[in-house]
């Protein structure tokens, strides 16, 4: 049973006996409707719904465990990947995201393409900022590398998941403030630092 517009999962006793439920609700309609699972069925649920809180889990323990080890952002972050080694990591995502699910969809999209010119342009602006920090002596403030965010973009008065490229400094810090909701005036030109608007994959993509 593949399960569209699922809500949420409503587990209780039930006068005369226990019950798990779905509670749906119809596309374009206020109406609701419980359905009641088989014993199989809720077999299902709950080893997708392990399955999707153990991958949870494993970034929640990837976060504490940097915590512990006092882990810091500095201009190194990151790792080169082999074929070999990039791979495998491509593949197991791919394949949990795609496998067939009854409580949810397949996030989409998944990737992100950006030009190689853009980039180019981001680099020298920071290149150029860095720079004249470095000439003043604001050290606190050099960038010392970029962040991947997840953000919405808006197209045809839909909202979609974008990714957006920010820079940062030390302790992981944005550059730019983002949590203001007020105009800013930054000494600086920040016309080419925050990038957006990607191609998505899907629908361009490595063909799976």
């Amino acid at each position: 049973m593949k399960v569209q517009n699922l809500i949420f999962l409503v587990i209780g006793l039930a006068l005369g006996g226990g019950g798990v439920y779905l509670l749906k609700k119809q596309s374009n309609s206020e109406d609701t409707s419980q359905n009641k699972l088989s014993p199989q069925e809720v077999d299902v649920l709950i080893e997708e719904l392990e399955d999707f809180n153990a991958v949870v889990d494993l970034g929640a323990s990837l976060i504490k465990e940097m915590q512990q080890k006092n882990i810091k952002f500095d201009s190194a972050a990151g790792d080169f990947l082999t074929q070999s080694e990039a791979g495998p990591r491509w593949r197991s995502f791919r394949d949990w995201n795609t496998k067939r699910w009854n409580f949810r969809k397949e996030i989409k999209p998944n990737g992100f393409a950006f030009g190689l010119q853009k980039l180019r342009i981001m680099i020298k602006e920071i290149d150029k900022i860095n720079e004249d920090l470095y000439k003043r002596n604001v050290l606190d403030s050099i960038i010392l590398g970029v962040r991947i965010n997840l953000s919405h973009t808006t197209k045809e008065n839909k909202k979609h998941i974008d990714a957006l490229i920010v820079p940062i400094i030390k302790e992981g810090k944005n550059f730019i403030d983002l949590k203001t909701k007020s105009p800013v005036i930054n000494t600086f030109d920040d016309s080419s630092l925050l990038l957006n608007t990607s191609v998505p994959c899907p629908s361009v993509c490595d063909p799976i």
